[in-house]
This record gives C-alpha cells, sequence and structure tokens, in this order.
C-alpha cells in the first residue's frame, strides 16, 4: 500500500474505479473504520485502525498545493453497501457531495449491469514529469 501512496502523491490525476465500495480516497474515518471492522475480521483491532489511519492519511494529497486531478467512478452497489449505522452511511454521502463540489474532482456512477469488473478497486495515476538539470 505504501507504494501506492508514494504514487498518488506523485501524481497529475488520479482515475479510480470502485465496484463495491466508496474509493479509499473519498472515505470518511467512520466509513472506513465500520467497512474494516465488519470485513476484516481476522485483522486484530490494532491492525485495523492502522489500515484506517493510513487510509486516512493518504487523503491529504487531495488537498496539498499540488493535489492532482480526480475522478472517482463509482458503482452503484458502493452506494447500497451498508456499512456502519445510518449516521455513518449520511456521512459518508455528505462527503461524496463537497468533493464534487471541488474542481479538482469528477465523480462518475456505473449503473448495475453484468460486464462490469470484479476484480476489485482499480487505480490510474498520472506522474509529472521532472526535468533534472
Amino acid at each position: 500500500m505504501l507504494d501506492l501512496a508514494e504514487l498518488e502523491d506523485g501524481s497529475r490525476e488520479l482515475v479510480c474505479y470502485e465496484p463495491m465500495f466508496i474509493p479509499g480516497l473519498l472515505q470518511t474515518e467512520e466509513y472506513a473504520t465500520a467497512g474494516y471492522r465488519g470485513g476484516y475480521t481476522g485483522a486484530s483491532r490494532v491492525e485495523q485502525d492502522r489500515e484506517v489511519e493510513f487510509r486516512i492519511r493518504r487523503q491529504a494529497v487531495l488537498t496539498g498545493e499540488n493535489a492532482p486531478r480526480l475522478h472517482a467512478v463509482i458503482h452503484e452497489a458502493a452506494l447500497h453497501m451498508s456499512f456502519g449505522d445510518p449516521e455513518i452511511r449520511r456521512g459518508q454521502l455528505v462527503r461524496l457531495l463537497e468533493a464534487a463540489e471541488l474542481r479538482t474532482h469528477r465523480g462518475s456512477f456505473s449503473a448495475f449491469c453484468t460486464h462490469c469488473s470484479r476484480e476489485g478497486e482499480h487505480v490510474a495515476t498520472g506522474v509529472a514529469e521532472v526535468d533534472v538539470q
């Protein structure tokens, strides 16, 4: 995961597709915590908390001085996943609406269909070219 965070940090553009969950870069801490608690039951609480903390720290790349453009494609199924209580889900939807207001973010939704990817999250990064002389 550290390699992904390093690529994200040096990118000009991030494109992510997430078929089942809200992309990690757009998750609230509460949503991420509920997801780890419900989905990673083999991991200890300490490991789960460490993963959530890392995920939230990764989000700083979106607000930095050289923040990359983000295009998130979110599958309709992700909006129907029930992590935590209704307040956690509401907070996550509010976070998506806030992200949509940022001019560096663009989002689109993929409706239910039979040909969608079953491979999980995909992230494409666009790395800035650096002229070293």
